[in-house]
């Protein structure tokens, strides 16, 4: 059989449930047998002793001999003749399109606040400030986080979820929440400001040594302990590592808040040229997260990532979230495996938190990480009180921990039914 070389597909997909499946394993190669002409792009084929129905992108005949390579299992597997051309990947392209473009909320939200709370910025386009104003108006505010239902729903408007959402559109118009969707409200903001004035260029850094910075700018310096000698409510600049990607396997990283803009008339054209840049890379931030939530058929480990902007005193800071599913033997039932919750955030006067919720056995286990001296303590504080209410809303606690740094490469939640309070 010859299949001709310019032919482009994704490969064989062979539905069913026999034992042999179950055995394959990705990177494997088979011989099968043809044994009818295809119907509709289907065809039987014989693997082994079994005989599959498989969804056949390309025209096969009674007897062809196929050499096949297994790129996927599960109830669905997916196969690949070895010496047909490769199809591009359409996640993979759009994860290599997303990664170079991608950048933090935190700039974005730093100008969305500076608009918000400025009663009037001359010259700037009505609909940019319109924009700008409705996604921040829509923004979880920090009053109403213990509200039932109210961080799931601002988790729901993150934008990964905008396009199913859209794809539910009736005649009487989108869905509910679509309008306070995060990712809708960008893609606004970003039509605004493209079809307004020409934006000006970034103006880069001058070169040469880079000046001392001043007491009010200043990063607050670090102790031994890793506190800094600040007050709670500073607001001191600090620096801060670079960004990594939203992708499955990389943990929530907590991320500062950005410095205000400057808003007048001179520095209008770079605040749009900036915004425009920043904006863009959110979106592709977004995009990543979605690609990233896509659960591969066959995988055992499911993994969502969003991050939930709140408002607090007319700025905003970013919570970052990734809930895995772990499932044995793919098993769908709530009792046959657990869930683990991770959370980042950087707060003025608490610097960057991480933590770490896992269900296992009934029991929520709990580990909050603190790279300041001082908030560990805080945290540590508070524990026996945050014990008491959960306790008291039903909540079954396994550990309930505040380590003073950062959590280590794959560490997981202990479940033991401990409550350390010495860590």
């Amino acid at each position: 059989m010859e299949i001709p070389p310019d032919l482009k597909f994704g490969g064989l997909r062979l539905p069913g449930s026999a034992a042999e499946l179950r055995n394959w394993r990705v990177g494997q190669v088979l011989s099968a047998v043809a044994t009818g002409r295809d119907r509709a792009g289907f065809a039987p084929l014989r693997i082994g002793v079994q005989t599959y129905t498989a969804q056949v992108p390309f025209p096969v005949r009674s007897g062809d001999r196929l050499v096949l390579e297994v790129l996927r299992t599960g109830t669905t597997p997916l196969l690949r003749p070895v010496d047909a051309p490769r199809s591009p990947d359409p996640v993979q392209a759009a994860l290599r399109a997303a990664l170079p473009r991608q950048a933090g909320q935190p700039p974005v939200l730093a100008t969305l606040a500076a608009l918000a709370g400025a009663r009037e910025i001359p010259t700037l386009p009505t609909p940019v400030l319109q924009a700008a104003r409705q996604v921040f108006a829509t923004l979880l505010d920090a009053r109403e986080v213990r509200l039932p239902g109210r961080l799931r729903q601002a988790m729901g408007d993150a934008g990964t979820l905008l396009e199913s959402r859209l794809a539910r559109q009736t005649r009487d118009g989108p869905p509910a929440g679509v309008d306070r969707d995060l990712k809708a409200g960008l893609l606004r903001l970003y039509r605004a400001l493209a079809a307004g004035p020409a934006p000006g260029p970034r103006t880069p850094s001058p070169p040469g040594p880079v000046p001392a910075p001043s007491p009010i700018n200043a990063a607050p310096p670090r102790t031994a302990a890793g506190a800094p000698p600040q007050p709670p409510n500073s607001t001191a600049a600090r620096p801060t590592p670079p960004l990594l990607p939203p992708l499955a396997d990389v943990r929530p990283q907590p991320q500062a808040r950005a410095a205000a803009p400057l808003l007048s008339v001179e520095a209008l054209p770079r605040l749009l040229g900036a915004l425009l840049q920043d904006v863009e890379g959110a979106l592709a931030r977004v995009q990543l997260q979605q690609l990233a939530s896509q659960a591969s058929e066959g995988e055992q480990r499911h993994v969502w990532l969003l991050e939930v902007p709140i408002r607090r005193d007319g700025v905003a800071d970013v919570w970052q979230f990734r809930i895995q599913r772990d499932a044995e033997d793919g098993s769908e039932d709530a009792d046959g495996g657990g869930w683990t919750l991770e959370l980042a955030f950087d707060l003025d006067g608490l610097g960057p938190v991480r933590a770490r919720m896992q269900l296992q056995a009934g029991h929520i286990s709990t580990r909050f990480w603190a790279e300041w001296a001082a908030t560990a303590g805080l945290f540590r504080g508070a524990l026996h009180e945050l014990r008491t209410m959960l306790e008291a809303a039903g909540v079954p606690i396994g550990t309930l921990v505040c380590h003073n740094g950062t959590p280590p490469a794959g560490g997981r939640c202990d479940s033991a039914g401990l409550l350390d309070e010495r860590a």
